[in-house]
């Protein structure tokens, strides 16, 4: 496909299943089911949703900065939490990380995610800088 590139990062943890982490058209970047695990181990980073979605966010960071973008120009944000009454933890985190900026975002209540633990997985659409 003309215009298609696959990203790559050393801050994202391995695919769960046959797709990558961050796809590249234009000047946009899309991003895929990220939990918040530690890349190196593949383990969650705690059993709190505010802690999996701080992990969440700072790989999501991470990923964008060595692809060319930041937080600061996230557009869109789709996010798959096991349970609503998480939402509060999921807002301070995301306060937290996103300072006054506030992407569109939607928060979908799902029964499980693929990574088995995991309270939430998020996915997002960036600018490149």
């Amino acid at each position: 496909m003309s215009g298609y590139e696959t990203l790559h990062s050393a801050s994202a943890p391995p695919a769960l299943g046959p797709y990558c982490p961050m796809i590249r058209t234009g000047n946009m970047i899309w991003g895929s089911a990220l939990a918040g695990v530690d890349p190196a181990t593949g383990s969650l980073v705690g059993d709190r949703p505010y802690l999996q979605t701080q992990q969440a966010l700072k790989l999501m960071r991470e990923m964008l900065e060595e692809n060319g973008s930041d937080l600061n120009h996230v557009v869109s944000m789709t996010i798959f939490l096991k349970d609503m009454a998480d939402f509060p933890e999921l807002n301070r985190a995301f306060i937290e990380a996103f300072g006054d900026h506030k992407p569109t975002r939607s928060v979908v209540s799902v029964i499980d995610v693929p990574k088995q633990g995991a309270l939430l997985t998020m996915n997002f659409v960036a600018v490149i800088i």
